[in-house]
């Protein structure tokens, strides 16, 4: 079997034989953590929490965590995993913000995670950019553009072109519009 990339995903190499969509998914699962300030800078600005020191400690758990794995033998998959729990926490909080309007965690723990998984990524070389094909820092869409994408979802859907549904799903998803299907179909 040959070792030779057979992708290359937001920097994370997909190997030949890969046929799980888990390295994928787990790129997105971390670009959405990545992402989660700019997707939520309304409700983080509105807590006044973008002048609080940015510096991180090595006392922070997370830091330490990561710090402790790459000792060990720049045990990579290790360091990863501390990216990983950082990230699905900020989308779970993320998800909670859009669907409750509000976040378990305090607004400025969730910034100073959000801080740590930009500073830990790009140790590691991973950056992403916020998505230049929407307007700006909230990311939003028009009312009738969501509809219409929501529209062509459920065709999609309907026709069973699954891969146009995902397609368009993930597009609502990078303007931080969360698509929530109802077991009547429905879609909110």
């Amino acid at each position: 079997m040959s070792h030779r990339p057979r992708a290359i995903i937001g920097g994370l190499i997909l190997q030949r034989g890969d046929t799980s969509d888990a390295s994928i998914n787990g790129w997105q699962t971390l670009k959405a953590g990545l992402l989660f300030g700019d997707h939520h800078r309304a409700a983080l600005s509105a807590a006044d929490i973008q002048s609080a020191s940015q510096e991180l400690s090595s006392e922070n758990p997370w830091v330490k965590r990561f710090q402790t794995a790459m000792d060990d033998d720049l045990n990579t998959s290790g360091a990863l995993a501390v990216l990983f729990e950082l990230a699905k926490g900020l989308q779970r909080e993320g998800n909670r913000l859009v669907h409750e309007g509000q976040t378990q965690a305090s607004l400025e723990l969730l910034w100073q995670q959000w801080q740590t998984l930009l500073h830990l990524a790009r140790l590691l070389g991973l950056e992403v950019e916020a998505d230049s094909d929407t307007d700006g820092a909230t990311g939003e869409l028009d009312e009738g553009a969501i509809s219409d994408l929501i529209q062509q979802r459920q065709t999609a859907r309907q026709q069973r072109d699954f891969i146009t549904a995902d397609d368009i799903r993930d597009q609502l998803t990078a303007a931080g519009v969360a698509v929530v299907d109802q077991p009547d179909r429905a879609v909110r």
